[in-house]
């Protein structure tokens, strides 16, 4: 999965277990999103620092950027019973799931 952050950045899920984000016209990866446990299926971006990861290891993490850290950090991770394949950011505050498990969860955090 792929998505686009901003007019220069894309981040992108991998079967490394880990979510990659790019400044695409140079091609370099700026930042390497770690903490799932398995393939991430899916990328989604929520705001212009925040983003949702959706993996086969039975999460969404939600990833806020924090300059102090000068990168992202997973400040949330939401679970379902099987792994979970798809995102789609419905509002500024909610966020829907879809899993193996047969269930779309809906999710709000803070704006």
């Amino acid at each position: 999965s792929v998505c686009r952050l901003n007019a220069a950045m894309l981040a992108t899920a991998s079967a490394d277990h880990t979510v990659k984000i790019w400044h695409w016209p140079s091609g370099r990866c700026l930042h390497t999103l770690e903490g799932h446990r398995e393939w991430v299926y899916s990328v989604c971006r929520l705001n212009a620092i925040t983003l949702a990861t959706a993996s086969l290891d039975r999460t969404v993490k939600i990833w806020h950027y924090s300059y102090d850290y000068e990168g992202f950090r997973c400040d949330q991770t939401l679970k379902h019973t099987d792994p979970v394949f798809g995102l789609c950011r419905l509002n500024a505050t909610t966020l829907a799931s879809a899993s193996e498990d047969r269930t779309v969860k809906i999710w709000h955090w803070p704006s």
